[in-house]
């Protein structure tokens, strides 16, 4: 297994990943300081490669409410790689996020794109509804939920 750690995540992290096209095409459409600033204003990290440095992806939750936050995940192809070294420090993350403001995550997954979606599952997240044409490019969101423990059954362990 690969051996992966968690950084405090820094926009230099965001701007040397290896993204997908899609993925690129979706936050071009996007003004680039809104993104920066949506990354920065809440807790986030960056799983990184030991050996090689290299970013694999960075998360984060920007605060809604007092007790929301909307979760946020931009992964490289290789964090699929290393899946099995990625999950548990994403979990890790999520309940030490949890643990300290937030009663409620949501996540927005492109609907189109299945994998992502079980990726969400596999970190504790359920379906709540689909906004349709809610992407910059028309496409329709997943939004899927976690709560802390003791709030819903579909809590994170």
């Amino acid at each position: 297994m690969a051996k992966v750690r968690l950084d405090p995540m820094t926009w230099e992290h965001v701007r040397s990943m290896t993204l997908r096209s899609r993925d690129v095409a979706s936050l071009s459409s996007i003004d680039p300081e809104k993104i920066r600033v949506m990354y920065m204003s809440g807790p986030a990290g960056a799983l990184v490669m030991e050996e090689t440095g290299e970013v694999l992806l960075c998360a984060g939750v920007v605060p809604q409410w007092r007790g929301l936050g909307y979760a946020w995940i931009v992964a490289t192809p290789m964090a699929f790689i290393h899946i099995k070294s990625v999950l548990p420090l994403i979990k890790r993350m999520l309940k030490m996020v949890m643990a300290q403001e937030f009663n409620r995550l949501q996540i927005y997954v492109d609907a189109s794109w299945p994998a992502a979606r079980r990726f969400a599952e596999h970190l504790g997240f359920g379906y709540d509804t689909t906004f349709s044409n809610y992407g910059p490019n028309g496409e329709s969101f997943v939004v899927m939920s976690l709560f802390k423990e003791g709030c819903h059954e579909a809590s994170i362990s």
